[in-house]
């Protein structure tokens, strides 16, 4: 063990396992109960909980934490060793808070990774990635709804086709709603950039580079 304070931890604990590669710390005790190289064994009280440090403004609790010589690591599959492995992300997390779109005729979305609740999305839909978790993102639709999409159904949303706008004045929304804010107003024989769609509109950029909804034509 190795036992010391400090302004961010408090009075803290440190407590290394024979044979194991990775460091245990307690933090924001209100008091140690063990001593700087002192063995212990399982069942063994290392201090009182508290809040020290700079914790001074919190309820009582204890910050515990396992550090390798990399930093910090999960503690929870120590915790608890019947959860399963996170299986690694083969999606590509460089995607991630950025705007795709459905790259099949129909393409499935589901509650879950287990495929609950599955709907079917049109071909060019558009989204945008929050996360990823093995070879799915998990996505939000233009109305709000939340879903997981498999990686390879998604490209990224370049043009798919110019279109001219006929109407004399066309609003440009910054949301696929008829009650959207306006983001400017586009005029007829206008050329903007079509890169993808949601339900009856179209996600389009102008040539300022001003991208927002349109109705469809």
């Amino acid at each position: 063990t190795r036992v010391n304070e400090n302004n961010l931890g408090g009075k803290v604990v440190w407590f290394r396992p024979k044979g194991k590669d990775y460091t245990l710390y307690y933090a924001h005790l209100d008091e140690q109960t063990v001593v700087d190289g002192q063995e212990v064994i399982f069942g063994d009280t290392l201090g009182l909980m508290g809040n020290t440090g700079n914790a001074r403004t919190t309820a009582p609790h204890l910050h515990f934490g396992i550090y390798t010589s990399s930093g910090a690591i999960d503690p929870l599959p120590f915790v608890d060793p019947l959860i399963p492995p996170v299986p690694n992300i083969s999606s590509d997390i460089t995607k991630l808070n950025s705007t795709m779109r459905t790259l099949n005729k129909s393409v499935a979305i589901s509650e879950n990774q287990q495929l609950a609740n599955t709907e079917t999305l049109k071909q060019h839909t558009v989204v945008r990635v929050l996360a990823a978790t093995s070879n799915y993102y998990k996505v939000v639709l233009p109305n709000g709804k939340l879903g997981y999409i498999s990686s390879k159904s998604l490209v990224e949303t370049k043009t798919l086709t110019t279109r001219k706008i006929s109407d004399a004045n066309r609003s440009l929304l910054d949301s696929p709603i008829l009650t959207a804010g306006i983001k400017t107003n586009l005029v007829a024989g206008q050329t903007v950039k079509v890169m993808g769609n949601f339900e009856d509109f179209q996600l389009v950029s102008t040539e300022d580079n001003i991208v927002g909804w349109i109705k469809t034509f």
